[in-house]
Formats: structure tokens, C-alpha cells, sequence
């Protein structure tokens, strides 16, 4: 009989436990950056709306370019693009021009249909 070989030695074999726990790691991770993408989304929206809630139209021709970029990012459905439309074409007289005068009330009424549309949707 030979003394000097040992006898087989059981070794723990975690890979598996470890394999699961890399798995909910990584699924995790995708869960809560899927969902801070999809609460992003919803915060550009909102805080595009404020912005726009709160135009300064003390300076015309500052607040007929910021509309315009606003009402872009606003504008989901046919009606409240159709109104926009409506609204960058009366805007056209305050850009573009050295001094502007203050808005009228027709695009100011046009502005106040367009966030009516907008925060209705």
C-alpha cells in the first residue's frame, strides 16, 4: 500500500451562488436606469412647460425665440401643432429685426391657446 498519495479532497464549488448574485447585481442596475430614463423623459417635458409658463415678455423678441424653441418640445398632438404653426407664424414680425415692438394681443392669445392645448393634454 502506498502511504504517501492523499485521498481525494472535496472542494466548495460557489460559482453558481456567485453567477445568481452577478445576475440580480446586473439586472438591478438596468431596472433603475431604464426607469430614471423613463422619469427623465417626463421631467424634460415638465420642465420645458415651466419654462415656457414663465416667458418674460417684457423683452419681445428675447420671448418670440424663446416660444418658438419651447413650442417645439410642446407640441405633441395635431391640435396643439396646428396652433403652433399658427403661433411661430405670427412670432415671424418680432425676430429677425433690430427693435420689436411688444406682442399684441392676438399673439398673445395665440400663446395662451397653445398652453391651454399643451397642459390639457
Amino acid at each position: 500500500m502506498i502511504k504517501d498519495i492523499e485521498p481525494l479532497v472535496k472542494i466548495p464549488d460557489y460559482s453558481l451562488y456567485i453567477t445568481t448574485i452577478i445576475v440580480i447585481l446586473i439586472s438591478l442596475i438596468l431596472f433603475f436606469i431604464v426607469k430614471n430614463l423613463k422619469l427623465k423623459k417626463q421631467t424634460i417635458y415638465d420642465i420645458t412647460l415651466k419654462k415656457y409658463q414663465n416667458i418674460d415678455f417684457k423683452n419681445s423678441k428675447d420671448a418670440a425665440y424663446k416660444v418658438s424653441k419651447y413650442s417645439y418640445i410642446l407640441a405633441k398632438n395635431q391640435k396643439s401643432k396646428e396652433i403652433q404653426s399658427q403661433l411661430l407664424k405670427e412670432l415671424t414680425k418680432y425676430k429677425f429685426k433690430k427693435n420689436v415692438p411688444l406682442f399684441d394681443s392676438e399673439t398673445i392669445a395665440l400663446y395662451n391657446l397653445f398652453l391651454e392645448v399643451v397642459t390639457n393634454e
